[in-house]
Protein backbone atom coordinates (compact mmCIF):
# COMPACT_ATOMS: atom_id res chain seq x y z
CA UNK A 1 0.00 0.00 0.00
CA UNK A 2 3.02 2.33 0.65
CA UNK A 3 4.34 1.59 -2.51
CA UNK A 4 1.24 2.29 -4.23
CA UNK A 5 0.97 5.44 -2.21
CA UNK A 6 4.56 6.20 -3.43
CA UNK A 7 4.04 5.33 -6.93
CA UNK A 8 0.93 7.78 -7.12
CA UNK A 9 2.38 10.79 -6.10
CA UNK A 10 5.19 9.78 -8.82
CA UNK A 11 2.90 9.85 -11.51
CA UNK A 12 1.59 13.02 -10.80
CA UNK A 13 4.86 14.28 -12.77
CA UNK A 14 3.09 13.13 -16.15
CA UNK A 15 1.97 15.82 -17.79
CA UNK A 16 -1.57 14.95 -18.49
CA UNK A 17 -2.00 13.54 -15.13
CA UNK A 18 -1.28 17.22 -14.40
CA UNK A 19 -4.68 18.49 -16.20
CA UNK A 20 -6.65 16.47 -14.22
CA UNK A 21 -4.77 17.19 -10.79
CA UNK A 22 -5.71 20.89 -12.17
CA UNK A 23 -9.66 19.74 -12.77
CA UNK A 24 -9.54 17.71 -9.38
CA UNK A 25 -7.98 20.70 -7.28
CA UNK A 26 -10.57 23.30 -9.10
CA UNK A 27 -13.66 21.20 -8.38
CA UNK A 28 -12.58 20.08 -4.56
CA UNK A 29 -12.62 23.69 -4.28
CA UNK A 30 -16.25 24.44 -5.23
CA UNK A 31 -17.47 21.22 -3.96
CA UNK A 32 -16.22 22.26 -0.35
CA UNK A 33 -17.51 25.79 -0.88
CA UNK A 34 -20.84 24.43 -2.06
CA UNK A 35 -21.56 21.60 0.51
CA UNK A 36 -21.95 23.73 3.68
CA UNK A 37 -23.50 26.79 1.76
CA UNK A 38 -26.05 24.65 0.09
CA UNK A 39 -26.84 22.68 4.00
CA UNK A 40 -27.03 25.93 5.43
CA UNK A 41 -29.20 27.61 3.23
CA UNK A 42 -31.70 24.89 3.53
CA UNK A 43 -31.22 24.62 7.27
CA UNK A 44 -31.61 28.28 7.23
CA UNK A 45 -35.18 28.02 4.98
CA UNK A 46 -36.50 25.38 7.40
CA UNK A 47 -39.20 26.97 10.54
CA UNK A 48 -40.11 23.35 12.13
CA UNK A 49 -41.61 25.93 15.68
CA UNK A 50 -41.95 28.80 16.42
CA UNK A 51 -40.61 28.60 20.03
CA UNK A 52 -37.35 30.60 20.00
CA UNK A 53 -35.43 28.49 22.57
CA UNK A 54 -36.56 25.17 20.93
CA UNK A 55 -35.50 26.63 17.36
CA UNK A 56 -32.46 27.36 18.56
CA UNK A 57 -31.85 23.66 19.86
CA UNK A 58 -33.07 22.28 16.70
CA UNK A 59 -30.17 24.84 14.73
CA UNK A 60 -27.42 23.76 16.75
CA UNK A 61 -28.36 19.96 16.24
CA UNK A 62 -29.05 20.49 12.78
CA UNK A 63 -25.84 22.76 11.89
CA UNK A 64 -23.99 19.83 13.52
CA UNK A 65 -25.46 17.28 11.43
CA UNK A 66 -25.27 18.83 8.16
CA UNK A 67 -21.71 19.42 8.87
CA UNK A 68 -20.96 16.12 9.87
CA UNK A 69 -23.22 15.02 5.89
CA UNK A 70 -21.21 17.50 4.63
CA UNK A 71 -17.78 15.72 5.57
CA UNK A 72 -18.90 12.76 4.95
CA UNK A 73 -20.43 13.52 1.24
CA UNK A 74 -17.24 15.25 0.06
CA UNK A 75 -15.36 12.21 -0.89
CA UNK A 76 -18.26 10.58 -2.75
CA UNK A 77 -19.02 13.58 -4.78
CA UNK A 78 -15.44 14.10 -5.86
CA UNK A 79 -15.23 10.90 -6.48
CA UNK A 80 -17.98 10.69 -8.71
CA UNK A 81 -16.59 13.38 -10.38
CA UNK A 82 -13.04 12.08 -10.75
CA UNK A 83 -14.71 9.51 -12.93
CA UNK A 84 -15.82 11.43 -15.25
CA UNK A 85 -12.21 12.17 -15.98
CA UNK A 86 -10.66 8.64 -15.28
CA UNK A 87 -9.73 7.60 -18.84
CA UNK A 88 -7.35 11.19 -19.12
CA UNK A 89 -5.12 10.02 -16.16
CA UNK A 90 -5.19 6.34 -15.88
CA UNK A 91 -4.31 5.86 -19.47
CA UNK A 92 -1.27 7.18 -19.45
CA UNK A 93 -0.08 6.17 -16.36
CA UNK A 94 -1.00 2.75 -16.97
CA UNK A 95 1.24 2.89 -20.32
CA UNK A 96 3.93 3.80 -18.60
CA UNK A 97 4.11 1.77 -15.31
CA UNK A 98 2.08 -1.45 -16.51
CA UNK A 99 2.32 -1.62 -20.38
CA UNK A 100 1.67 -5.88 -19.98
CA UNK A 101 -2.04 -5.20 -19.20
CA UNK A 102 -4.88 -5.86 -21.59
CA UNK A 103 -5.44 -2.66 -23.76
CA UNK A 104 -8.62 -0.66 -21.73
CA UNK A 105 -11.94 0.40 -23.19
CA UNK A 106 -13.22 3.37 -23.41
CA UNK A 107 -16.52 3.84 -21.37
CA UNK A 108 -18.73 6.12 -23.86
CA UNK A 109 -19.19 9.31 -21.83
CA UNK A 110 -23.10 9.19 -20.57
CA UNK A 111 -22.19 5.17 -19.45
CA UNK A 112 -19.72 7.45 -17.26
CA UNK A 113 -22.09 10.17 -16.27
CA UNK A 114 -24.93 7.20 -15.45
CA UNK A 115 -22.31 5.93 -13.69
CA UNK A 116 -21.80 8.64 -11.34
CA UNK A 117 -25.55 9.23 -10.92
CA UNK A 118 -26.09 5.95 -9.56
CA UNK A 119 -22.79 6.15 -7.48
CA UNK A 120 -24.30 9.03 -5.67
CA UNK A 121 -27.72 8.74 -5.24
CA UNK A 122 -26.68 5.00 -3.22
CA UNK A 123 -23.90 6.72 -1.82
CA UNK A 124 -26.21 9.86 -0.66
CA UNK A 125 -28.91 7.57 0.35
CA UNK A 126 -26.74 4.93 2.58
CA UNK A 127 -25.50 7.64 4.25
CA UNK A 128 -28.17 9.27 5.37
CA UNK A 129 -29.79 6.22 6.51
CA UNK A 130 -26.73 5.28 8.57
CA UNK A 131 -26.69 9.17 10.44
CA UNK A 132 -30.60 8.68 10.95
CA UNK A 133 -30.50 5.26 12.40
CA UNK A 134 -27.10 6.16 14.35
CA UNK A 135 -29.46 8.36 16.78
CA UNK A 136 -30.61 4.80 18.14
CA UNK A 137 -26.49 4.34 18.32
CA UNK A 138 -25.37 7.50 19.98
CA UNK A 139 -21.49 7.71 19.12
CA UNK A 140 -21.67 4.57 16.80
CA UNK A 141 -23.55 6.68 13.73
CA UNK A 142 -20.11 8.49 12.81
CA UNK A 143 -18.15 5.74 12.97
CA UNK A 144 -20.73 3.49 10.70
CA UNK A 145 -20.89 6.21 8.06
CA UNK A 146 -17.20 6.13 8.00
CA UNK A 147 -17.39 2.41 7.09
CA UNK A 148 -20.32 2.74 4.40
CA UNK A 149 -18.31 5.36 2.71
CA UNK A 150 -14.84 3.48 3.14
CA UNK A 151 -17.05 0.55 1.58
CA UNK A 152 -18.37 2.58 -0.83
CA UNK A 153 -15.04 4.68 -2.28
CA UNK A 154 -13.32 1.25 -2.51
CA UNK A 155 -16.33 -0.47 -4.60
CA UNK A 156 -16.22 2.68 -6.78
CA UNK A 157 -12.48 2.66 -7.38
CA UNK A 158 -11.90 -0.84 -8.31
CA UNK A 159 -14.97 -0.81 -10.56
CA UNK A 160 -13.18 3.06 -12.62
CA UNK A 161 -10.21 1.44 -13.08
CA UNK A 162 -11.29 -2.12 -14.12
CA UNK A 163 -14.39 -1.78 -15.83
CA UNK A 164 -12.58 -0.27 -18.38
CA UNK A 165 -11.06 -4.55 -18.85
CA UNK A 166 -13.30 -6.56 -16.88
CA UNK A 167 -17.12 -6.69 -17.20
CA UNK A 168 -19.34 -5.54 -13.95
CA UNK A 169 -20.18 -9.24 -13.18
CA UNK A 170 -16.71 -10.27 -12.98
CA UNK A 171 -15.54 -7.32 -10.88
CA UNK A 172 -18.28 -8.23 -8.53
CA UNK A 173 -17.34 -11.68 -8.29
CA UNK A 174 -13.71 -11.06 -7.88
CA UNK A 175 -14.84 -7.95 -4.75
CA UNK A 176 -16.65 -10.96 -3.18
CA UNK A 177 -13.75 -12.94 -3.42
CA UNK A 178 -11.42 -10.27 -2.38
CA UNK A 179 -13.78 -8.72 0.53
CA UNK A 180 -11.64 -8.10 3.11
CA UNK A 181 -8.65 -6.49 0.89
CA UNK A 182 -11.07 -4.25 -0.75
CA UNK A 183 -12.57 -2.61 2.68
CA UNK A 184 -9.12 -2.11 4.18
CA UNK A 185 -8.57 -0.44 1.07
CA UNK A 186 -11.41 1.81 1.15
CA UNK A 187 -10.43 2.50 4.62
CA UNK A 188 -7.38 3.86 3.62
CA UNK A 189 -8.39 5.82 0.85
CA UNK A 190 -10.94 7.28 2.75
CA UNK A 191 -8.50 8.42 5.31
CA UNK A 192 -7.14 10.35 2.36
CA UNK A 193 -9.70 12.57 1.96
CA UNK A 194 -10.18 13.74 5.58
CA UNK A 195 -5.94 15.04 4.86
CA UNK A 196 -6.19 19.01 4.12
CA UNK A 197 -4.35 19.89 1.45
CA UNK A 198 -3.86 16.21 0.40
CA UNK A 199 -7.58 15.80 0.00
CA UNK A 200 -7.64 18.22 -3.19
CA UNK A 201 -6.36 15.43 -4.63
CA UNK A 202 -7.46 12.42 -3.17
CA UNK A 203 -9.44 11.04 -5.96
CA UNK A 204 -6.68 11.29 -7.93
CA UNK A 205 -4.39 9.41 -6.11
CA UNK A 206 -7.01 6.90 -5.08
CA UNK A 207 -7.46 6.04 -8.53
CA UNK A 208 -4.06 5.60 -9.42
CA UNK A 209 -3.06 3.66 -6.24
CA UNK A 210 -6.00 1.40 -7.21
CA UNK A 211 -5.10 0.64 -10.64
CA UNK A 212 -1.42 -0.03 -9.35
CA UNK A 213 -3.18 -2.54 -6.64
CA UNK A 214 -5.54 -4.10 -9.39
CA UNK A 215 -2.16 -4.51 -11.87
CA UNK A 216 -0.66 -6.79 -9.23
CA UNK A 217 -4.18 -8.96 -8.72
CA UNK A 218 -6.03 -11.61 -10.72
CA UNK A 219 -8.96 -9.65 -11.60
CA UNK A 220 -7.93 -8.93 -15.15
CA UNK A 221 -7.30 -12.76 -15.90
CA UNK A 222 -11.08 -12.85 -17.05
CA UNK A 223 -10.24 -9.51 -18.99
CA UNK A 224 -12.31 -9.65 -22.78
CA UNK A 225 -10.45 -7.57 -25.16
CA UNK A 226 -12.61 -7.28 -27.59
CA UNK A 227 -15.33 -6.24 -25.33
CA UNK A 228 -18.02 -3.89 -26.09
CA UNK A 229 -18.68 -1.39 -23.73
CA UNK A 230 -22.62 -0.29 -23.80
Amino acid sequence: MIADFINAFDDLKIPSVRWAILACVLMSVVVIIALPWTAWAVLASMQLISWGWLDGVLDVTGAIITTILAILLFPIIMTALTGLIAEYLLTPMEQRRHPDLPPPHDLPYMRRVMNALGFLVTAFLLTLAVLIGGFFLVGLNVLLAWMVNAYLLSREFIEMVALRRVSPAAIKAWRRQNRTAVMLRGLILAGLFVIPVLNLIAPVLAAMMTSHWLARTDIYANAEPNRLVE
